[in-house]
Protein backbone atom coordinates (compact mmCIF):
# COMPACT_ATOMS: atom_id res chain seq x y z
CA UNK A 1 0.00 0.00 0.00
CA UNK A 2 1.47 3.35 -1.10
CA UNK A 3 1.24 6.63 0.79
CA UNK A 4 -1.70 7.86 -1.29
CA UNK A 5 -3.77 4.76 -0.44
CA UNK A 6 -2.84 5.04 3.21
CA UNK A 7 -4.02 8.66 3.25
CA UNK A 8 -7.35 7.72 1.63
CA UNK A 9 -7.92 4.89 4.16
CA UNK A 10 -7.05 7.20 7.05
CA UNK A 11 -9.50 9.84 5.79
CA UNK A 12 -12.27 7.22 5.51
CA UNK A 13 -11.72 6.12 9.12
CA UNK A 14 -11.70 9.72 10.29
CA UNK A 15 -14.92 10.40 8.38
CA UNK A 16 -16.64 7.37 9.96
CA UNK A 17 -15.52 8.46 13.42
CA UNK A 18 -16.89 11.97 12.86
CA UNK A 19 -20.21 10.57 11.63
CA UNK A 20 -20.42 8.35 14.71
CA UNK A 21 -19.75 11.30 17.01
CA UNK A 22 -22.40 13.34 15.16
CA UNK A 23 -24.98 10.54 15.64
CA UNK A 24 -24.21 10.26 19.35
CA UNK A 25 -24.44 14.02 19.75
CA UNK A 26 -27.74 14.08 17.83
CA UNK A 27 -29.29 11.30 19.99
CA UNK A 28 -28.11 13.04 23.16
CA UNK A 29 -29.57 16.33 21.92
CA UNK A 30 -32.95 14.69 21.23
CA UNK A 31 -32.90 13.01 24.66
CA UNK A 32 -32.19 16.32 26.42
CA UNK A 33 -34.89 18.05 24.39
CA UNK A 34 -37.44 15.38 25.32
CA UNK A 35 -36.39 15.59 28.96
CA UNK A 36 -36.82 19.37 28.88
CA UNK A 37 -40.26 19.07 27.26
CA UNK A 38 -41.38 16.45 29.75
CA UNK A 39 -40.13 18.54 32.65
CA UNK A 40 -41.90 21.67 31.43
CA UNK A 41 -45.09 19.78 30.59
CA UNK A 42 -45.30 18.28 34.08
CA UNK A 43 -45.78 14.72 32.80
CA UNK A 44 -43.09 13.50 35.20
CA UNK A 45 -44.45 15.42 38.16
CA UNK A 46 -45.97 13.58 41.11
CA UNK A 47 -49.74 14.00 41.31
CA UNK A 48 -50.60 11.33 43.87
CA UNK A 49 -48.75 9.08 46.35
CA UNK A 50 -50.17 5.64 47.17
CA UNK A 51 -48.86 3.38 49.96
CA UNK A 52 -49.40 -0.39 49.79
CA UNK A 53 -48.61 -1.92 53.18
CA UNK A 54 -47.17 -2.39 55.66
CA UNK A 55 -50.12 -2.92 57.99
CA UNK A 56 -49.98 -1.09 61.30
CA UNK A 57 -47.99 1.89 60.04
CA UNK A 58 -49.94 5.00 58.92
CA UNK A 59 -49.54 5.92 55.24
CA UNK A 60 -48.86 9.52 56.30
CA UNK A 61 -45.77 8.40 58.21
CA UNK A 62 -44.43 6.45 55.21
CA UNK A 63 -45.00 9.41 52.86
CA UNK A 64 -43.44 11.85 55.31
CA UNK A 65 -40.29 9.74 55.71
CA UNK A 66 -40.02 9.21 51.95
CA UNK A 67 -39.77 12.93 51.26
CA UNK A 68 -41.92 12.64 48.14
CA UNK A 69 -44.16 15.64 47.51
CA UNK A 70 -46.87 16.42 45.00
CA UNK A 71 -45.69 18.63 42.18
CA UNK A 72 -42.02 17.59 42.23
CA UNK A 73 -40.38 15.75 39.34
CA UNK A 74 -40.08 12.06 40.26
CA UNK A 75 -36.93 11.51 38.20
CA UNK A 76 -35.10 14.48 39.66
CA UNK A 77 -35.14 12.86 43.10
CA UNK A 78 -32.85 10.12 44.41
CA UNK A 79 -34.88 6.91 44.48
CA UNK A 80 -32.15 5.16 46.48
CA UNK A 81 -32.20 7.86 49.16
CA UNK A 82 -35.99 7.81 49.33
CA UNK A 83 -36.00 4.06 49.93
CA UNK A 84 -33.31 4.38 52.59
CA UNK A 85 -35.31 7.08 54.39
CA UNK A 86 -38.40 4.87 54.50
CA UNK A 87 -36.41 1.86 55.69
CA UNK A 88 -35.09 3.98 58.55
CA UNK A 89 -38.51 3.37 60.11
CA UNK A 90 -37.50 0.55 62.51
CA UNK A 91 -40.16 -2.02 61.60
CA UNK A 92 -40.20 -1.50 57.81
CA UNK A 93 -38.26 -3.45 55.17
CA UNK A 94 -38.24 -4.39 51.45
CA UNK A 95 -39.30 -0.93 50.28
CA UNK A 96 -39.99 -0.39 46.58
CA UNK A 97 -41.15 2.72 44.72
CA UNK A 98 -42.52 3.12 41.20
CA UNK A 99 -43.90 5.89 39.00
CA UNK A 100 -46.75 5.69 36.48
CA UNK A 101 -47.32 8.11 33.60
CA UNK A 102 -50.57 9.23 35.24
CA UNK A 103 -48.40 10.84 37.93
CA UNK A 104 -49.00 8.25 40.65
CA UNK A 105 -46.08 7.17 42.87
CA UNK A 106 -46.61 3.80 44.51
CA UNK A 107 -44.68 2.88 47.67
CA UNK A 108 -44.78 -0.76 48.79
CA UNK A 109 -43.13 -2.25 51.87
CA UNK A 110 -43.20 -5.18 54.28
CA UNK A 111 -43.52 -5.13 58.06
CA UNK A 112 -40.77 -6.59 60.23
CA UNK A 113 -42.18 -9.34 62.44
CA UNK A 114 -41.03 -9.66 66.09
CA UNK A 115 -39.05 -12.84 66.72
CA UNK A 116 -37.49 -12.36 70.15
CA UNK A 117 -37.22 -9.99 73.11
CA UNK A 118 -34.04 -9.14 74.97
CA UNK A 119 -34.37 -7.84 78.54
CA UNK A 120 -32.41 -4.69 79.33
CA UNK A 121 -32.54 -2.25 82.20
CA UNK A 122 -36.26 -1.56 82.78
CA UNK A 123 -37.08 -2.35 79.14
CA UNK A 124 -37.31 -5.07 76.52
CA UNK A 125 -35.72 -4.80 73.08
CA UNK A 126 -37.85 -6.49 70.42
CA UNK A 127 -35.90 -7.82 67.41
CA UNK A 128 -36.87 -9.40 64.08
CA UNK A 129 -35.22 -12.29 62.20
CA UNK A 130 -32.46 -9.95 60.99
CA UNK A 131 -31.73 -8.93 64.60
CA UNK A 132 -32.84 -5.35 64.12
CA UNK A 133 -34.44 -3.60 67.12
CA UNK A 134 -37.94 -2.86 65.81
CA UNK A 135 -39.48 -1.65 69.10
CA UNK A 136 -38.67 -1.07 72.77
CA UNK A 137 -41.25 -2.11 75.37
CA UNK A 138 -41.51 -1.42 79.07
CA UNK A 139 -43.11 -4.79 79.75
CA UNK A 140 -42.33 -8.33 78.69
CA UNK A 141 -44.32 -9.48 75.68
CA UNK A 142 -46.31 -12.68 76.14
CA UNK A 143 -45.66 -15.64 73.81
CA UNK A 144 -42.41 -14.19 72.46
CA UNK A 145 -39.05 -15.89 72.87
CA UNK A 146 -36.85 -14.24 75.52
CA UNK A 147 -33.08 -14.11 74.99
CA UNK A 148 -30.97 -13.65 78.10
CA UNK A 149 -27.23 -13.12 78.50
CA UNK A 150 -26.64 -10.36 75.94
CA UNK A 151 -25.20 -6.96 76.84
CA UNK A 152 -27.81 -4.35 75.93
CA UNK A 153 -26.11 -1.07 76.95
CA UNK A 154 -25.58 0.04 73.33
CA UNK A 155 -28.90 -1.21 71.95
CA UNK A 156 -31.16 1.42 70.40
CA UNK A 157 -34.32 1.50 68.32
CA UNK A 158 -33.50 0.85 64.67
CA UNK A 159 -30.04 -0.61 65.33
CA UNK A 160 -28.85 -4.16 64.67
CA UNK A 161 -27.78 -6.01 67.83
CA UNK A 162 -24.95 -7.91 66.11
CA UNK A 163 -22.27 -5.97 64.23
CA UNK A 164 -20.89 -9.17 62.67
CA UNK A 165 -21.81 -12.85 62.46
CA UNK A 166 -21.02 -14.93 65.53
CA UNK A 167 -21.97 -18.20 67.26
CA UNK A 168 -24.81 -16.65 69.25
CA UNK A 169 -26.38 -15.17 66.13
CA UNK A 170 -26.11 -18.51 64.32
CA UNK A 171 -27.86 -20.33 67.18
CA UNK A 172 -30.73 -17.82 67.28
CA UNK A 173 -31.17 -18.07 63.51
CA UNK A 174 -31.57 -21.83 63.84
CA UNK A 175 -34.16 -21.43 66.59
CA UNK A 176 -36.08 -18.96 64.40
CA UNK A 177 -36.07 -21.32 61.41
CA UNK A 178 -35.89 -24.89 62.73
CA UNK A 179 -38.93 -27.03 61.88
CA UNK A 180 -39.32 -28.31 65.46
CA UNK A 181 -38.31 -25.29 67.54
CA UNK A 182 -39.72 -22.40 65.48
CA UNK A 183 -42.28 -20.76 67.78
CA UNK A 184 -41.70 -23.41 70.45
CA UNK A 185 -38.94 -21.78 72.54
CA UNK A 186 -39.70 -19.85 75.71
CA UNK A 187 -36.26 -18.71 76.90
CA UNK A 188 -32.70 -18.83 75.53
CA UNK A 189 -29.67 -18.28 77.76
CA UNK A 190 -26.52 -17.29 75.89
CA UNK A 191 -23.05 -17.30 77.38
CA UNK A 192 -19.70 -16.85 75.68
CA UNK A 193 -18.84 -20.56 75.70
CA UNK A 194 -22.16 -22.35 76.08
CA UNK A 195 -25.90 -22.02 75.75
CA UNK A 196 -29.15 -23.57 76.86
CA UNK A 197 -32.79 -22.99 76.13
CA UNK A 198 -36.21 -23.94 77.46
CA UNK A 199 -39.11 -25.03 75.28
CA UNK A 200 -42.70 -23.96 75.82
CA UNK A 201 -43.23 -27.42 77.35
CA UNK A 202 -40.58 -26.58 79.98
CA UNK A 203 -37.93 -28.94 78.62
CA UNK A 204 -34.43 -27.68 79.41
CA UNK A 205 -32.01 -28.28 76.55
CA UNK A 206 -28.34 -27.91 77.39
CA UNK A 207 -26.55 -27.39 74.07
CA UNK A 208 -23.15 -26.91 75.68
CA UNK A 209 -20.68 -25.18 73.34
CA UNK A 210 -21.60 -23.69 69.99
CA UNK A 211 -19.71 -26.41 68.13
CA UNK A 212 -21.40 -28.95 65.80
CA UNK A 213 -24.74 -27.12 65.65
CA UNK A 214 -25.74 -29.03 62.52
CA UNK A 215 -25.37 -32.36 64.31
CA UNK A 216 -26.98 -31.10 67.53
CA UNK A 217 -30.10 -29.76 65.84
CA UNK A 218 -30.44 -32.86 63.69
CA UNK A 219 -30.39 -35.03 66.82
CA UNK A 220 -32.69 -32.68 68.77
CA UNK A 221 -35.28 -32.76 65.99
CA UNK A 222 -35.32 -36.56 66.13
CA UNK A 223 -35.48 -36.60 69.94
CA UNK A 224 -38.34 -34.08 70.18
CA UNK A 225 -40.34 -35.93 67.52
CA UNK A 226 -39.84 -39.15 69.47
CA UNK A 227 -41.00 -37.43 72.69
CA UNK A 228 -44.15 -36.25 70.95
CA UNK A 229 -44.77 -39.72 69.51
CA UNK A 230 -44.19 -41.68 72.73
CA UNK A 231 -45.63 -39.13 75.16
CA UNK A 232 -42.56 -39.24 77.42
CA UNK A 233 -42.49 -36.58 80.13
CA UNK A 234 -38.99 -35.18 79.64
CA UNK A 235 -37.37 -32.62 81.93
CA UNK A 236 -34.08 -32.04 80.11
CA UNK A 237 -31.82 -33.03 77.23
CA UNK A 238 -28.04 -32.93 77.66
CA UNK A 239 -26.13 -32.62 74.38
CA UNK A 240 -22.53 -32.74 75.62
CA UNK A 241 -22.54 -34.79 78.84
CA UNK A 242 -21.62 -37.99 77.02
CA UNK A 243 -20.81 -39.45 73.59
CA UNK A 244 -24.54 -39.33 72.77
CA UNK A 245 -27.36 -36.98 73.83
CA UNK A 246 -28.87 -37.81 77.23
CA UNK A 247 -32.65 -37.57 77.68
CA UNK A 248 -33.78 -37.21 81.31
CA UNK A 249 -37.40 -37.99 82.16
CA UNK A 250 -39.29 -36.39 85.04
CA UNK A 251 -39.94 -38.34 88.19
CA UNK A 252 -43.53 -39.04 89.24
CA UNK A 253 -43.27 -36.42 92.02
CA UNK A 254 -42.12 -33.79 89.51
CA UNK A 255 -45.00 -34.62 87.19
CA UNK A 256 -47.46 -34.38 90.08
CA UNK A 257 -46.05 -31.01 91.12
CA UNK A 258 -46.32 -29.66 87.56
CA UNK A 259 -49.92 -30.87 87.29
CA UNK A 260 -50.84 -29.16 90.57
CA UNK A 261 -49.24 -25.90 89.44
CA UNK A 262 -51.05 -26.12 86.11
CA UNK A 263 -54.42 -26.63 87.84
CA UNK A 264 -53.69 -23.73 90.21
CA UNK A 265 -52.77 -21.42 87.32
CA UNK A 266 -55.94 -22.35 85.44
CA UNK A 267 -58.05 -21.59 88.54
CA UNK A 268 -56.37 -18.19 88.95
CA UNK A 269 -57.03 -17.35 85.30
CA UNK A 270 -60.73 -18.18 85.56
Amino acid sequence: MNKSEERILKNKKLKKRRQKIKKIFFVLLIFLALLFILKKSGLLNIKKIVVKGPEGIPSKEIIKESGYAKGENYFLTSKKQKIKSIEDIPNVKNVKTSFALNGVVTISADIREPKAQIPGKDKYFIVDDEFKVISVNKKEKANLMTVEGLKTEKYALGNYIFSKENDQQELLKRLFEDEVFKGNVDTVILKNNYSRFYTNDDIKIDLGTYMDLDYKFKMLDLIVKDIEKTGKNVSSIEMEKGPNPIVIERSSSEVEKINKNSIKNNENNE
